[in-house]
């Protein structure tokens, strides 16, 4: 069996992870399998063999470095969305190319097409990988953020931003007085 310096670096990593009730997990990205924590793991090393810091040091340095790109991500993220609510789609910067306005004019057409709401669950995925792609230009570990409700909603309030016909994500209390609605018009109880 090969083992890599990597690996019990990656068996801490998930352990604790597990122990914070957060299980790791890999996913489909970009036309591969990717791990978060082994992307950890990796960055650890790195650390470890070439800066001579110890496993706990390294270990300490990568929780922070990761910690601050998903920061900056998010701050991305919410300034453009807040960006182009104030001064509108025209004046956005990723439209420069005109492929990318093409692309826009296809999504807008396919909206006009039929509604986001009717959308297969795929091809939502793929509108917000294109926004996430051509508008942030993201690779695949900003894009993993998406799993955190708190891009998640970023992310809806950009997409409204870029498709206003697209309804925006409700608020948590707003989500919560809609749901409280819903149950309470329900004939079913």
């Amino acid at each position: 069996k090969i083992v890599f310096p990597t690996d019990r670096l990656f068996g801490v990593r998930e352990a604790r992870q597990r122990q914070m009730g957060i299980r790791p997990e890999p996913f489909y990205a970009h036309g591969e399998l990717q791990s978060a924590t082994l992307l950890f793991a990796q960055r650890q090393w790195d650390l470890m063999s070439k800066h001579n810091m110890s496993e706990y040091e390294a270990y300490e340095s990568v929780e922070k470095e990761m910690g601050e790109l998903k920061a900056k991500a998010l701050q991305q993220l919410e300034g453009l969305a807040t960006n182009l609510k104030v001064n509108g789609i025209s004046k956005a910067s990723f439209l420069s190319k005109s492929k990318t306005a093409e692309q826009l004019a296809k999504w807008q057409a396919r909206l006009e097409e039929q509604p986001w709401s009717e959308w297969e669950l795929g091809q939502q995925v793929m509108l917000d990988h294109w926004i996430t792609v051509t508008a942030l230009e993201w690779g695949w570990e900003q894009e993993r953020y998406l799993q955190d409700e708190q891009f998640e909603h970023a992310l809806g309030l950009l997409r409204h931003a870029i498709f206003p016909e697209i309804e925006p994500p409700l608020d948590e209390a707003a989500a919560a007085a809609a749901a409280e609605a819903a149950a309470a018009s329900c004939p079913c109880a």
